[in-house]
């Protein structure tokens, strides 16, 4: 588990781009903003790691873009959400990789994965969670799925292959929630990452009264001595 001397709650957030619009929306504008106040309370910084936002998927697709996404969930640890809605995702090729030699070399197993035709959504769970499914991943890692009624098509490459990617999930026992719509998911986020609040961080405090008013004091000063300086410019 990484070092929270810093008083920060750091999560990787991974889900499909196209089929999770309203969802992805609501969370950034309803759910997350609500966390973070009450992070802040307790002086505690929020910070949700969503590479994909206001970009596609092919956008981040790239071999730098998979390489930054794997480092992210790294920084992230241990705190990992996977979402899935109605699509598999986008599925880079073998082209998208071997232009970055280093992500490779740092994550050798997803040569095997990108031959495997695994989506960049499928690499994200695989290397937040999958992976490794040690006790940390499994105590921390959360996954939400998205309850769906498939008509004709159910049986199509790209949602067999979501199916698949939620049965592997489940076969190695990460907690699992379904939801059917964005406030539902949205709900049960928030109780998820407030729970990761009360459980990970009980011990973690606001700043008192005299901290605050001593960095309030502080800034005044440097305030202070700032215009000082541009005064002796001036002149």
């Amino acid at each position: 588990m990484r070092d929270r001397s810093a008083n920060e709650l750091r999560v990787f957030i991974s889900s499909t781009f196209q089929d999770l619009q309203e969802e992805r929306e609501h969370l950034v504008k309803k759910v997350f903003p609500e966390v973070r106040a009450r992070c802040r309370e307790r002086g505690i910084t929020f910070t949700e790691v969503d590479l994909r936002w206001g970009v596609t998927e092919e956008d981040v697709a790239s071999a730098r873009g998979i390489r930054t996404c794997l480092e992210e969930i790294d920084r992230t640890r241990p705190y990992f959400i996977g979402i899935t809605g109605d699509r598999y995702g986008f599925v880079p090729n073998a082209d998208h990789i071997r232009a970055d030699p280093e992500l490779i070399e740092r994550f050798p197993w997803i040569e095997q994965a990108i031959a495997e035709g695994a989506s960049l959504t499928d690499l994200e769970f695989r290397h937040g969670a999958l992976n490794q499914a040690s006790e940390t991943e499994l105590k921390h890692s959360i996954f939400f799925f998205r309850q769906r009624l498939w008509g004709r098509d159910a049986a199509s490459v790209d949602r067999m292959k979501l199916i698949s990617l939620e049965r592997r999930v489940r076969d190695k026992g990460f907690r699992v929630q379904q939801y059917h719509d964005a406030a539902m998911l949205g709900d049960q986020v928030h109780a998820e990452l407030l729970d990761i609040l009360d459980r990970d961080f009980a011990d973690s405090k606001p700043p008192s009264a005299q901290a605050l008013s001593a960095q309030a004091l502080e800034a005044e000063r440097m305030k202070h001595e700032g215009l000082a300086e541009s005064a002796q410019v001036v002149a």
